[in-house]
């Protein structure tokens, strides 16, 4: 899903605990139940945890960080807490179903106002699709018209309307994911850019840099985004061999110039899910390149 189009963006929340860490079963207690939380991750590295979520703007994300570092079982807790805006730019992260109901609650006379998403009215037969759809994008329009009671067609015309690139283009296409993928552990990888022209010269060879390695049943990243303080590119991605880290950070220090590197390893995913998959590369702009 175009999640820009729903009015919504991503930032992410990194924690640093000064003390003892606390176990998953806080962290979920204080996680879990806020709807814009999207993935937690327990890390190992210079950052102790980090939170996906989506916000409508700043202040928003501000009050997601208040209430989860206020909670019962983090308050406290002796930390150091950060948040910047990110910017996807391959792969992407799957929504909890629970986001769906910060749209429903937003529902007015079966359509949603303007002033609440920014750049689309969304409709109820709308809505129930995007649901629906992000359970099992296989789902087929006619049974989705028979469970909403909608007018037969009404499925299919709100899909045909929200993946039209000439209008919204809210949906961007339907994906597969794998759930279980073989591999040791995800790790991250943010690439600081400490020499901005440095960088811009050899920002081309990773546009290059292969998304998909041969023999292997999914992507080498599963997620990769722009973050802007500090300025850098994060990478998410499964090892899959014991050296898998070391050659993709070998890679990067080969390919490209300008830039530092800090790694982190995943020990637990602890809220919702990553986005395992194989892509077709042709697809995507940097292909061209």
């Amino acid at each position: 899903m175009n999640i820009d189009k729903l009015g919504f963006s991503y930032y992410l929340i990194a924690a640093k605990f000064l003390d003892q860490k606390p176990t998953y079963e806080m962290v979920l207690e204080a996680t879990s139940k806020n709807p814009k939380v999207q993935l937690v991750l327990s890390t190992k590295g210079i950052y102790d945890l980090l939170i996906f979520c989506l916000a409508e703007n700043n202040d928003m994300v501000v009050n997601i960080l208040n209430e989860i570092r206020d909670s019962e079982t983090l308050k406290y807790v002796k930390s150091e807490w950060y948040v910047t805006s990110i910017h996807s730019e391959y792969g992407f992260l799957p929504l909890r179903q629970e986001f769906f109901d910060i749209l429903k609650d937003k529902l007015t006379n079966n359509s949603i106002s303007k002033d609440n998403l920014s750049t689309h009215n969304l409709k109820f037969k709308e809505y129930a699709l995007l649901y629906e759809l992000n359970i099992n994008s296989r789902r087929e329009f006619k049974s989705l018209d028979q469970k909403y009671n909608l007018p037969i067609g009404s499925s299919k015309k709100a899909y045909n309307d929200m993946i039209d690139k000439g209008k919204e283009n809210i949906i961007l296409r339907p994906t597969i994911i794998i759930k279980n993928a073989s591999k040791k552990y995800d790790a991250i990888l943010v690439a600081k850019i400490i020499d901005r022209a440095e960088f811009i010269k050899s920002k081309r060879n990773l546009l290059k840099y292969k998304t998909y390695e041969s023999g292997s049943f999914i992507d080498s990243f599963s997620y990769i985004c722009d973050m802007e303080i500090p300025d850098s590119i994060l990478y998410l991605f499964p090892v899959i061999n014991e050296d898998s880290l070391e050659k993709v950070k070998t890679d990067f220090f080969d390919m490209i110039k300008g830039i530092e590197l800090e790694s982190q390893v995943v020990e637990k995913i602890i809220v919702g899910n990553l986005g395992y998959r194989s892509f077709d590369d042709s697809y995507l702009p940097q292909y061209s390149k």
